[in-house]
């Protein structure tokens, strides 16, 4: 699989409007560089599910965005068979969790006059769930590969998100 130009760092504080919500959009910091075209998945799925794990919307919510998070992973790895497609979801699945750890790791080893946006708060209020979240997924990849790997992900996830 080759690279892609991915965006890094893009988070919604990394994109503005400076001639109105109709204008174009102008990316400050984005990070750009060259990686996997699973490296945005992956950060858009690890940015979701703190999201998700913060806020803890009702479970109905939450099945609605797995669907489009599942629809997004099988447009891009649909294609492929099912091993490949294994090892596409366990090096989605290892980028997911590399971006998770960097995200929480830095609310928390923040300085504590540095004043953290609400969703930093939080999550270093949710650290222990995501923590243990991160060390099952973790456990589940270093097992041999198997089939639902990926359902078993999203109901841990759901878990955490509850």
């Amino acid at each position: 699989m080759g690279t892609t130009l991915a965006y890094g760092d893009l988070k919604p504080e990394h994109v503005v409007f400076p001639d109105g919500p109709d204008g174009r959009p102008v990316l400050l910091d984005p990070g750009l560089l060259r990686a996997s075209p699973m490296v945005d998945v992956a950060k858009l799925m690890s940015r979701t599910v703190l999201v998700l794990v913060v806020h803890r919307p009702a479970p109905e919510v939450t099945r609605q965005i797995f669907d489009g998070l599942a629809l997004l992973a099988v447009a891009r790895g649909g294609h492929l068979g099912p091993r490949e497609r294994r090892g596409w979801v366990r090096h989605l699945l290892t980028l997911w969790l590399m971006d998770t750890v960097n995200i929480v790791t830095t609310y928390l080893s923040a300085p504590a006059a540095l004043p953290l946006p609400r969703l930093g708060l939080a999550l270093v209020d949710r650290a222990v769930p995501v923590a243990r979240l991160v060390d099952a997924v973790s456990a589940d990849l270093l097992a041999p590969p198997a089939r639902g790997t990926g359902e078993r992900v999203l109901d841990r996830i759901a878990g955490v998100a509850a």
